[in-house]
């Protein structure tokens, strides 16, 4: 009688375990897809208002896709708290846009879907807008080379740069946030500001 009920424990116990491994098994699969979904598109982002001095705040627009939503969202980046980012706002547009560009008078950004060019003004409300204020060159990369030993080399303002970043292989761009040494860093799923020295 002792040997049975030990044998109903063992068994009890066995069918716990292969619950908890499938269910296990299973969070970890659909974790897993909700990072690829999260990740199979890049992100992607223009300067829109340039830092002139220390207490002015560069604002930068990005494209992420967060739990299958298109996002477009404006961060400003404190130079009095560490470049801080903070997001100031944000709205879900249709589908993942091929480029973002700067305004050439107004702190919004343009973006292109499926070849159709919007205006977000700086509350990130679509606004009616002549083309002539896209500022075509505002996603232009500052020129980079990746180094052999890991290091990524800038040339800015006559002057060359090496820097070290986690990732490297992974910069999509290079911005300039100010008129002295703070870049942007555009990588795949990630972005960084950056002070050279």
């Amino acid at each position: 009688m002792n040997v049975m009920n030990e044998t109903n424990r063992q068994r009890a116990t066995r069918i716990t375990i292969i619950f908890l491994s499938i269910i296990l098994v299973g969070i970890g699969f659909f974790l897993q897809q909700k990072e690829t979904e999260n990740t199979e598109y890049e992100m992607k982002a223009v300067v829109i208002h340039r830092s002139e001095k220390l207490e002015d705040s560069p604002i930068v627009a990005v494209y992420r896709r967060l739990n299958g939503k298109h996002l477009l969202i404006l961060y400003e980046i404190d130079r009095m708290d560490k470049n801080r980012f903070k997001a100031i706002k944000e709205v879900e547009i249709d589908n993942e846009p091929i480029r973002l560009l700067a305004d050439r008078n107004k702190n919004g950004v343009w973006t292109l879907v499926q070849k159709k060019w919007t205006f977000y003004n700086a509350k990130l409300i679509k606004e009616k807008r002549d083309k002539f204020y896209r500022d075509d060159h505002s996603n232009k990369t500052l020129p980079y080379r990746l180094e052999s030993d890991g290091k990524v080399k800038i040339q800015l303002k006559n002057e060359s740069f090496q820097f070290e970043i986690a990732d490297y292989e992974n910069i999509t761009g290079i911005y300039s946030l100010s008129d002295g040494n703070l870049l942007f860093v555009l990588l795949k799923n990630d972005i960084k500001v950056l002070v050279l020295k």
